[in-house]
């Protein structure tokens, strides 16, 4: 199949689409909220609704990430449109915005391509780096599924990355008891590159009171898979040690990961009597989430002495170990000199991501402290993480076509889009607009309240309800133009388009197309129809052996009274007049 670069796609999408009441493509279902263009067909759908009769599409994968050197080209993903309902799925319009030349598009299928029910439809995605910088677009596939009519998958496209990380880089476990064992320290293994890895040994080394709990019993010798994460809890067991005496060791991990094959974890131990200053971080590590880039998030954490001495406070601090370093985290003590024994303090962290970071950012909380008791200082670690996420909106649908309208007296049904979150992270819209030489023509029936903002979570949109009111006979246009402090469309256009009629009289030709032949056969009319004007011809002759569905406007045939394919359907009636409000 011919390669459909994305310049092209584009260039498409931006062609007008309106419906001028002929023609032989199906027609989606009014109620769905999407244009209804020229006559249509729905295939052997039933009438009961209860039994699902319509069709209902299933997009897979739900999101893409293409991954290659730069110069060469990323293994192909496919994308499978399966029609997972009972009635005919038409594919509409398949595009990337925005578009990139970067990414391709292979083996795309004709506008108005039907997916039979059951049946599946796939085409493929492609991408070629010519930098290390990550690429991001949305997939858009649009049909003629009332219930879901635009699916957004995201694509990422990067470079290829070699990556293990193992965390923390130092262990200290504390003092511990004769004949106790230190509470349970975790060690992160993961393989977060682009290439499975092999963990080729993990052993101990030194002081032989260190043990390694391997995960879930398992030998942690072995493939580590992209993405996977390897946990080992690391203790003490002081079977020798007297008070004050120091104990090390080292955790060995090898791989054949070509940047650091072997990597060294320090470990520390110390004997202990009952005294000391014994501190622990409550909870044990700070997860943050997807947070939006240019702000901040700040979470609380503490530090509990459970010893019988104070520990005094000497320092906190973060490093950072993965991520941009622009994404930084801060913590404050509040100025806080010292724990008591069996006190708590509490640290105040905040995470400010400034550049958008899928794969996330980490740190290390380092709380050091003075134990009085023993005369020494020390340090407590644990884990920070958290992901740098941008705000992104959409129109949901991109565009709204009205059907044909009766000029100058009537008006369309209602058709609305919603201003989407599509993204991530909260967003706020502020406001909106109308331009373009016939905004007038299209009235908003329910406007949102604009206190402020209108604040969005992820997946929340801002409906827009409009009717067309045509000034004339001809075309008309406008822009709804939607303000917000998203991201990637500050301002986000969703163009409005609809073309007034002499008056209610339709004609809709239909080339019958192959029918199932168990089922009704279902033809939609290009216009909201009087019933009692409907007359339909069948290869020029009057037909009487079809009846019509008013709340779908189709007329439809039962089984046993299916014309033939190929044969010319002409449907002749008045359009309803819906009073201008």
């Amino acid at each position: 199949m011919q390669r459909i670069h994305l310049a092209v796609l584009l260039l498409a999408a931006l062609l007008p689409a309106c419906d001028s009441g002929g023609g032989g493509t199906p027609a989606q279902d009014p109620d769905a909220g999407t244009p209804v263009g020229d006559a249509q067909v729905r295939d052997a759908r039933t009438n009961d609704a209860a039994e699902g009769v319509e069709p209902d599409v299933d997009v897979q994968p739900t999101s893409i990430t293409l991954i290659a050197n730069v110069g060469e080209d990323a293994e192909a993903a496919t994308v499978q449109i399966h029609n997972a309902g009972a009635g005919p799925l038409r594919v509409e319009e398949i595009l990337l915005q925005p578009a990139d030349l970067r990414f391709t598009l292979d083996g795309l299928p004709a506008p108005g391509t039907s997916i039979d029910p059951g049946a599946n439809l796939s085409f493929s995605i492609g991408f070629r780096p010519d930098g290390v910088n990550e690429v991001r677009a949305s997939l858009l596939i649009r049909t003629n599924d009332p219930d879901q009519e635009q699916v957004i998958i995201p694509v990422t496209g990067r470079t290829l990355q070699n990556c293990l990380r193992v965390s923390p880089g130092m262990i200290s476990v504390g003092r511990v008891q004769p004949g106790q064992q230190s509470g349970l320290f975790g060690v992160t293994i993961s393989n977060c590159g682009d290439f499975d890895l092999n963990i080729t040994d993990v052993r101990l080394e030194g002081d032989p009171g260190f043990r390694v709990v391997p995960p879930e019993g398992r030998d942690p010798v072995g493939p580590l898979a992209r993405s996977a994460i390897l946990a080992l809890d690391v203790f003490y067991q002081n079977d020798a040690l007297v008070p004050d005496q120091l104990a090390q060791g080292h955790l060995i991990i090898e791989s054949d990961a070509t940047a650091n094959p072997v990597v060294d974890i320090e470990l520390q131990a110390r004997g202990d009597a009952v005294q000391g200053c014994i501190p622990v971080f409550e909870p044990a590590r700070l997860e943050f989430g997807q947070v939006r880039i240019g702000t901040e998030q700040s979470q609380e954490i503490r530090v509990m002495n459970r010893g019988a001495d104070a520990c005094g406070i000497r320092n906190v601090s973060t490093e950072k170990v993965g991520g941009p370093a622009e994404n930084v985290f801060r913590v404050d003590a509040g100025g806080a000199m010292e724990v008591a024994p069996g006190e708590s303090v509490p640290l105040t962290v905040t995470f400010a991501p400034t550049i958008a970071a899928p794969v996330g950012d980490r740190a290390e909380l380092h709380f050091d402290y003075r134990d009085p008791e023993r005369m020494e200082n020390r340090r407590l670690s644990t884990q920070l993480l958290g992901v740098g996420a941008e705000a992104l909106i959409g129109g949901v649908p991109d565009e709204v076509g009205f059907e044909n309208t009766t000029a100058l007296v009537c008006e369309s049904t209602e058709h609305r889009t919603a201003a989407t979150n599509v993204g991530f992270v909260p967003l706020c819209v502020t406001g909106y607009r109308l331009e373009g030489p016939d905004c007038a023509a299209f009235v908003l029936v329910a406007e949102p309240d604009f206190a402020e903002c209108i604040p969005l979570l992820p997946d929340e949109g801002v409906p827009f309800p409009f009717v067309f009111q045509p000034a004339g006979e001809v075309e008309h246009r406008c822009d709804l133009i939607v303000t917000s402090d998203a991201m990637n469309f500050p301002e986000l256009t969703i163009p409005l388009y609809g073309t007034g009629v002499p008056g209610p009289a339709t004609v809709d030709e239909i080339t019958v197309p192959r029918l199932e032949a168990n089922r009704r056969a279902y033809f939609g009319l290009s216009r909201p129809a009087v019933p009692e004007s409907i007359t339909v011809f069948l290869n020029d002759a009057p037909n009487d052996r079809w009846a019509y569905d008013a709340d779908l406007n189709d007329i439809y045939f039962e089984a046993r009274n299916h014309p033939a394919r190929d044969d010319t359907l002409r449907i002749e009636y008045d359009a309803r007049c819906f009073d201008r409000r």
